[in-house]
């Protein structure tokens, strides 16, 4: 904390624009963005991805909420209780900085003109275990207690096959809103589109 210093949360199920990030870190590093405490990208949130294709479709932010995660270290003083994945908290802000120094680039540019875009496979199937796609990546918050209970004791994946059951309303509300769209998304795959 304190340092000149930008850190970058990425989940299991982001994918970043690789040539993208780094225009993007450039400007991170001249002192495009030093004003800012934290800086919001394009997220696509995506219910496929046809790699053969080069295509990703989802619902795209704005409507939707981004969750990218890019936060500039040199505006605080310290973070106590910081929980898992940079959430929570309580945060103190060096002189001149506050928690409402944000910037959503998805405000100011386009999908297709931005650096800092994302696609967020929250809603694809990521393996043949996973019976109903994304239905059994529930948000901690959202495991009902028995199954932390079991989780703590090492018994909770006994019970896949009942979470799996459920849809997670907290993805839904925040993540499945406006029209479904389709993007380019060779940027992100080069090696694996033909």
């Amino acid at each position: 904390m304190g340092t000149d210093t930008w850190a970058f949360g990425v989940d299991g199920d982001e994918i970043y624009d690789p040539i993208g990030l780094q225009k993007f870190r450039e400007r991170l590093l001249d002192g495009t963005y030093n004003r800012y405490w934290t800086i919001f990208g394009h997220a696509l949130h995506c219910v496929s991805v046809e790699l053969n294709k080069g295509i990703a479709t989802g619902y795209q932010t704005p409507p939707c909420r981004s969750m990218t995660k890019l936060f500039n270290f040199s505006a605080l003083e310290s973070w106590h209780g910081m929980f898992e994945r940079f959430h929570g908290g309580n945060k103190v802000f060096r002189s001149g900085f506050n928690e409402s120094q944000r910037l959503s680039l998805y405000e100011e540019y386009t999908w297709e003109m931005t650096w800092f875009r994302c696609l967020h496979l929250c809603f694809v199937q990521r393996s043949t275990e996973e019976k109903k796609g994304s239905m059994s990546r529930l948000q901690p918050d959202e495991k009902p207690e028995w199954l932390k209970l079991m989780d703590k004791v090492g018994f909770g994946w006994l019970f896949a096959n009942v979470i799996q059951q459920r849809s997670s309303p907290w993805k839904d509300e925040r993540y499945r809103r406006g029209k479904l769209v389709t993007v380019d998304a060779t940027l992100f795959f080069p090696r694996h589109v033909a």
